[in-house]
């Protein structure tokens, strides 16, 4: 039986659904994604329109609503219909309910690596050398916060409240003045080498979609 759907303007709950696309599946430059048995690569879900929206898969991946009743969504923003959206290499589009990975056709690109300890103690990006928070135990739940949404929720920037409330737990200042100690803080996690992992949006931040993400215990490096 399938569930009963509605419309909404809100990013949709855990994926029911993950598909990953590459270039030689189907061996097209454009593809449409929907429940309709005569999509390019019909998805088997009742939060999938039947004609939901259409991928582009050249070396920089694209994607475009088709007027879909629940939504294509790109971190965390609904596209309006027939609009356009570029995609980074391996970030999520969510079609309803369900969870779409485009990766680029053309020559493989290397995504980027953040080694870290299970304790938030230091980090490391593509295999360098590891770089210790010391005593920077804010950086250091900042960056835990962020990671731990890459995991749950790929693509979905962390809201800048809850930020403000992981690194500074239980203080309450002037909104103005939360914002810009965020904004400082994250200008430091970039300045110690994550500069090309997080993004900036407007409600709030994130890690590239893309990144790969390894946890290892505090005492290992790498």
């Amino acid at each position: 039986m399938h569930r009963a759907t509605q419309e909404t303007n809100e990013p949709p709950p855990q994926p029911s659904l993950v598909v990953i696309l590459r270039p030689s599946l189907p061996r097209h430059d454009e593809l449409v994604l929907g429940r309709s048995s005569s999509c390019d690569l019909p998805i088997d879900d009742a939060t999938v329109s039947r004609q939901h929206a259409r991928v582009g898969l050249g070396p920089t991946p694209w994607v475009e609503d088709l007027g879909s009743r629940l939504g294509t969504w790109v971190r965390g923003q609904r596209l309006a219909p027939g609009e356009r959206r570029a995609l980074d290499p391996g970030e999520p589009i969510r079609l309803g309910e369900a969870v779409v990975l485009v990766h680029p056709g053309g020559p493989a690109v290397e995504p980027h690596r953040l080694t870290l300890a299970s304790t938030g103690a230091w980090f490391a990006v593509d295999g360098g050398a590891p770089v210790s928070f010391g005593r920077r135990r804010l950086l250091s739940r900042l960056l835990l916060t962020l990671v731990e949404a890459r995991e749950q929720l790929p693509g979905v920037p962390v809201a800048a409240t809850r930020l403000q409330a992981e690194g500074w737990p239980g203080e309450r200042v002037d909104a103005a003045v939360a914002a810009n100690r965020l904004y400082v803080a994250i200008a430091r996690l970039r300045g110690l080498g994550l500069g090309e992992l997080i993004q900036s949006h407007d409600q709030g931040y994130l890690l590239r979609p893309s990144v790969a993400i390894q946890r290892v215990a505090p005492g290992l490096r790498g």
